[in-house]
């Protein structure tokens, strides 16, 4: 009996080592991580709401683990204008389905964090119909934009803009901090 008690207290010391993970805002984390496939797996645009026109952002807050992966997505803001709630729900499961494929490379050595991301929506019209195309910015930051229309990009543009400020999360790690607690 008194060597497995031993055995068994040695197997748990590494759990309650373990370091609790840091929570970044999402602008912060460039001194840790770079995305690594944004181009490789735009989120797509429901199609509902891009036949209704609807225009909406998400801010996703996952963890980047230390291989790089992408871990506990949950959706934490949907600002939709003029949508009903199931357009509202289509665009959070479109970018919480996106952000659990992501893939980060390490800047230093790998250490995991908590971050959020936001993806913004936004539609101008063509010809015959609404288009839409995945657009990363170096940040990782996807905005859907219109493809080559005369006169609306910058109309697209700046509802974008607005739609992208609403979905900011200003007290990120306070709020994170908040909804992991017991």
């Amino acid at each position: 009996m008194p060597l497995f008690l031993p055995l068994l207290l040695s197997a748990t010391l590494p759990l309650s080592a373990t370091a609790p993970i840091e929570f970044r805002d999402r602008e912060k984390i460039a001194d840790l991580w770079t995305l690594a496939n944004a181009e490789d797996n735009p989120p797509f645009y429901p199609a509902e709401n891009l036949q209704a026109g609807k225009m909406g952002c998400v801010a996703v807050g996952f963890q980047i683990e230390a291989d790089g992966s992408t871990s506990d997505v949950q959706v934490l803001r949907v600002v939709v204008n003029g949508a009903e709630e199931e357009q509202a729900r289509g665009f959070g499961d479109a970018t919480k389905i996106w952000a659990g494929k992501l893939r980060y490379a390490p800047v230093g050595r790998p250490r995991p964090v908590y971050t959020y991301d936001i993806t913004t929506f936004t539609l101008a019209p063509t010809k015959d119909r609404y288009a839409a195309d995945a657009l990363p910015d170096e940040n990782g930051l996807t905005t859907f934009a219109p493809n080559s229309t005369e006169g609306s990009a910058k109309t697209t543009e700046e509802r974008g803009e607005s739609l992208m400020q609403r979905c900011v999360i200003e007290d990120f790690p306070a709020t994170m901090r908040k909804l992991s607690d017991p």
